[in-house]
């Protein structure tokens, strides 16, 4: 617009300038909106995925807190010997 009202060379390069400006900023908004959408995707992925890991979660700390589980023993237990 600065070039139509003077008319001069450094108008030219001036307005030049502000639409590579514009069309920069136009297509860094397209690229952060196109990884806003992917972030946003991975959000809703992660959440979905995080709940059935929260449902599992819940049911291996019951399971982890029933008294017949923590009284079990892990590897070779030696019977117990009847006294004579």
């Amino acid at each position: 617009m600065l070039a139509t009202v003077l008319n001069s060379p450094t108008a030219v390069e001036a307005s030049i300038v502000v639409v590579r400006a514009f069309v920069k900023m136009r297509a860094m908004l397209a690229l952060h909106q196109d990884l806003a959408d992917r972030v946003e995707e991975l959000e809703k992925i992660t959440s979905y995925h995080g709940q059935k890991f929260k449902v599992v979660s819940d049911l291996l700390e019951s399971i982890m807190r029933d008294p017949k589980y923590l009284k079990r023993k892990i590897g070779f237990v030696e019977p117990k010997r009847k006294k004579k």
